[in-house]
């Protein structure tokens, strides 16, 4: 109950209005439609509207669902001391203006004395010291380089901890999720995967991304197309692995947006937005990067408090099936229109 009011019976009658379309929808301006046909709110702010949601779902009523998950699964920014934020910012000017070298850098960085919420960062800062070019590359950026030199370091250091068997994986092979469903998954994998091993073999999935050069980013159609399959991809993650949460990323250029996929009622899965960050063009760019630490920790938190297996037994009335890509199709038009109002618009520089 959200303000009074019963959301699993408005967001079931938002499901049945999908289906009572006389035409097929568009994915661009149909998100929220694309999302909830498998049973998945799309949660993100200034999302309220678009005309297939905002009949059932008005402004203030959007915010106040957001604002209920972020206090029921505890979404709050921890504070970053000023003194470590310092610390760190007076390392990069020093590593930025050649004051010092890079290798030296990354010793004083190494020699922090932190608490552990706030390694995390400061491994993402020294990964990415040793990539960040002095100055920004203006030849355009491929997927592979923006993959190697920008995202590759920056998520590296906030998720990969082989001492505790989490890998972050850059993959085209399937899923295990994806091997189980004939469904939407099936046909294209994420780029990333954060896989915990047992021994020396996969044993649960705890995130997916996706990853796209800036040059895709007026293809609308695409992207959206790229979060709905990978939102499948945590879904079925979750559902067969009897998760708590799922992390998803999507990068667009250097822009990364983290969202979070969840369970908090039967048969209602919620797919809400954590944050948005932008991985800095060159090593000076590390100081804006510093002062989006809160988020970081935020997103870091969630991750490790959230998506774990869950130590309750897997309760099968609380799933929903995720439908085939064939009755997807049934419902949804192919066709690609870049003047359509797209909620996952971005400007990456």
């Amino acid at each position: 109950m959200v303000q009074s009011l019963d959301v699993n019976i408005i967001f079931f009658n938002f499901q049945r209005s999908i289906l009572n379309n006389k035409w097929k929808l568009t994915l661009e301006d149909h998100m929220h439609s694309a999302m909830a046909v498998h049973s998945i709110p799309f949660l993100s702010p200034d999302q309220h509207n678009y005309e297939d949601i905002s009949p059932f779902f008005n402004e203030t009523m959007y915010a106040a669902i957001i604002q209920t998950i972020e206090g029921m699964y505890r979404f709050k920014k921890p504070r970053f001391p000023m003194n470590t934020i310092t610390n760190i910012l007076n390392i990069i000017q020093e590593v930025s203006t050649k004051t010092i070298s890079r290798d030296k850098g990354i010793m004083h960085l190494l020699g922090l004395d932190l608490p552990v919420q706030e390694v995390r960062l400061v491994k993402t800062i020294i990964q990415l010291i040793g990539k960040l070019p002095c100055k920004p590359i203006s030849d355009d950026t491929n997927e592979s380089e923006l993959g190697s030199r920008y995202i590759d370091p920056f998520l590296r250091g906030l998720f990969d901890d082989p001492d505790q068997s989490t890998y972050l994986r850059w993959t085209n092979e399937m899923t295990m999720e994806a091997r189980k469903n004939d469904g939407l998954a099936t046909k294209n994998q994420p780029d990333i995967c954060i896989t915990s091993l047992c021994g020396s073999r996969s044993s649960t999935n705890h995130g997916f991304g996706e990853v796209k050069s800036a040059a895709y980013d007026k293809n609308h159609f695409l992207l959206c197309k790229d979060l709905l399959r990978v939102a499948t991809f945590c879904k079925d993650a979750f559902d067969t692995q009897n998760m708590e949460a799922v992390l998803r990323i999507q990068a667009i250029g250097r822009a990364i947006n983290f969202y979070i996929l969840l369970l908090p009622a039967n048969g209602v899965y919620v797919f809400i937005e954590l944050g948005k960050v932008e991985i800095p063009n060159n090593v000076q760019g590390l100081m804006k990067l510093v002062m989006d630490a809160p988020l970081l920790l935020l997103i870091t938190d969630v991750f490790e408090r959230l998506c774990i297996p869950s130590v309750h037994a897997r309760n099968l009335d609380r799933h929903r099936p995720t439908i085939s890509e064939t009755n997807f199709k049934q419902i949804f038009s192919s066709s690609q229109n870049r003047k359509h109002l797209c909620p996952l618009q971005r400007y990456n520089h």
